[in-house]
């Protein structure tokens, strides 16, 4: 897995991430990969906010008049606020990513854990 942050490819340090769980270096807990899903889910709102400030703000930019100068100004301050939006929003596809990550991981963990540990459920006399 590379760490390339481009298109739909792997998250830039997700790489070294799960190699670390893998390796057995770092250790999530079902609670704590919930935890992480839903301070994405709080980043991800905070980001769609922001986004939309901006695009607020593209729509107010007709205050500098019709000289050519101001126009350019002008222009030059929407480019760059449509910049901000395009980088807003691959943060924001980036954020749900991970978001999806943590639950998957989560409910993979809680799956297994649950299936580690029914033969010792009381009544339980192995399997079936």
């Amino acid at each position: 897995m590379s760490d390339t942050p481009t298109g739909t490819g792997p998250i830039p340090y997700f790489g070294t991430l799960i190699g670390s769980i893998e390796a057995g270096e770092l250790h999530c807990t079902a609670e704590s990969l919930g935890k992480l899903a839903q301070n994405c889910q709080a980043f991800t709102d905070e980001l769609r906010n922001l986004r939309e400030k901006f695009i607020r703000q593209e729509r107010l930019n007709s205050g500098w008049g019709q000289l050519p100068s101001g126009r350019a100004i002008a222009q030059h301050f929407a480019d760059k606020e449509a910049e901000m939006v395009s980088v807003l929003d691959q943060h924001i596809a980036i954020v749900e990513r991970m978001e999806a990550f943590f639950v998957s991981t989560r409910d993979s963990y809680l799956a297994t854990e649950a299936a580690n540990s029914a033969p010792f459920q009381l009544g339980s006399f192995g399997p079936t």
